[in-house]
């Protein structure tokens, strides 16, 4: 399987507040966007319950996807076979 996914990526501003332990106070929009290729993904599941984003769990690391679930879950199931 081989799936591109739009990923939160810390900026440098994000990642100080994170540091901080302030995490609250970070909004996705301050976030960079970037693509990452994908070739094995474990678990995905509703980020805070919210239809808006999905949590991609690959080998132990975890990410936010800009992609609600249900477009995760297309993108993962068209690309089985590739």
């Amino acid at each position: 399987m081989k799936v591109e996914l739009p990923i939160f990526w810390n900026t440098d501003d994000t990642k100080v507040l994170e540091d901080c332990g302030l995490v609250d106070q970070v909004d996705f929009k301050d976030y960079q966007i970037r693509v990452l290729t994908f070739y094995h993904i474990n678990i995905i599941y509703k980020f805070d319950n919210q239809d808006s984003y999905t949590v991609i769990v690959t080998n132990g690391d975890t990410y936010v996807c800009a992609l609600p679930i249900h477009k995760v879950e297309l993108m993962i199931d068209g690309n089985k076979n590739k």
